[in-house]
């Protein structure tokens, strides 16, 4: 599988540097779409789909498998995942869009939006903004998401913050770097309490709406099922599907993105454009240097949410995401102007970190 990736994103990336979309379906797809499929048989994961952007435009975009191992019912690019901690870039480009607003500053206190926030740790009072979207604040993380109980009320997200006010740091604010679901989820209600909205409406508002993202949501009250595909296991060395779709309200800034793959095709545009796209611009260009900006001496590197690195030479901006029954990636290489998000229905898909190394080891191959 890591060849024939390693070898599809090499002929991505030749065509895309010589113009030759039109040869690509042609001369290629076939190829790659066949020896993937073969793998997918092989390994027993249900299906994925996968989408690629470069100079503004989604150049391929294609569906493999099936969305439920039962029904053995064919995957579609317009089929909805469950992007995990994929959600969490969108939370930092809002947060940024309310910075420009003037609603929210990224070195204030959470306290200052937050006055019933709390922790088991007198030093919690010293949290800021910046160090929740940095995973510095030292919060905790979730221990049970709690998928089999979701909750779905408009309170959810603020109980939960309340909720959590008994559990310790990990460590001083801004001593050190952990991720953390929990920052996410406190840093979401702060951005309720800031925008006067809900942090779903937040978004949707904001993000969703302006770049017509029209698969996409942070409520799963806003999908019909028969849209959704099905998330998967492995036990006893037999793939199965999940009981539960991973969806709880009180995780929704952590975790709740869904959407299909063009849906993250237009967000991998808008970003790789600096908040631009056909037309509309969501965010000012120099907020990037602020969402890009390495943070934490982490390898790869910490910006607002996202993750950078530097491979072969190529600048890397990316966020990738796990959970029940789901595995997905966001990789953007600003440089080259290119884009790949990758989506697979369960969490034990052999393709699990490998989009990335991918494409490092293809740019590598073209020098």
């Amino acid at each position: 599988m890591k060849n024939q990736l390693l070898a599809f994103i090499s002929g991505v990336v030749l065509m895309l540097d010589n113009s030759a979309f039109a040869q690509f379906d042609e001369k290629f797809s076939k190829s790659f779409e066949s020896s993937v499929q073969k793998t997918i048989d092989r390994s027993g994961m249900p299906g994925m789909a996968i989408s690629i952007v470069h100079d503004g435009k989604e150049v391929y975009a294609h569906a493999f498998g099936v969305r439920n191992v039962d029904t053995k019912d064919p995957m579609s690019t317009t089929d909805l995942f469950h992007w995990a901690s994929v959600t969490k870039p969108f939370v930092a480009t809002a947060a940024m869009q309310l910075v420009e607003q003037g609603k929210l500053d990224l070195d204030a206190l959470v306290t200052d939006y937050l006055p019933y926030f709390r922790m088991g740790d007198p030093k919690y009072s010293e949290i800021t903004v910046r160090q929740l979207l940095t995973h510095t604040a030292g919060m905790p993380d979730v221990e049970d998401y709690e998928w089999d109980k979701p909750q779905y009320d408009d309170e959810s997200l603020e109980r939960w913050v309340r909720q959590i006010g008994e559990m310790e740091l990990i460590f001083p604010p801004g001593t050190s770097h952990r991720y953390s679901n929990i920052g996410f989820e406190v840093m979401g209600d702060v951005l309720a309490k800031s925008s006067g909205k809900s942090f779903e409406d937040c978004v949707a508002e904001q993000i969703f709406a302006p770049l017509k993202m029209t698969g996409a949501t942070l409520s799963i009250e806003d999908t019909e099922s028969a849209d959704r595909v099905s998330p998967h296991t492995v036990i006893e060395k037999k793939t199965v599907v999940r009981k539960h779709w991973p969806y709880n309200r009180r995780h929704a800034p952590s975790s709740n993105l869904i959407g299909n793959v063009h849906d993250l095709a237009r967000w991998a545009i808008a970003n790789l454009n600096r908040g631009t796209l056909d037309g509309v611009q969501i965010l000012k260009k120099d907020s990037y240097d602020q969402l890009w900006q390495p943070t934490v001496d982490s390898a790869p590197a910490q910006g607002l949410s996202w993750f950078i690195g530097e491979r072969s030479g190529q600048l890397t901006i990316e966020h990738q995401g796990g959970d029940q029954g789901f595995r997905t990636a966001l990789i953007l290489f600003p440089d080259l102007n290119l884009g790949i998000a990758m989506a697979t229905n369960t969490d034990r898909a052999p393709v699990d970190g490998l989009l990335r190394r991918a494409i490092v080891g293809s740019i590598a191959e073209l020098r």
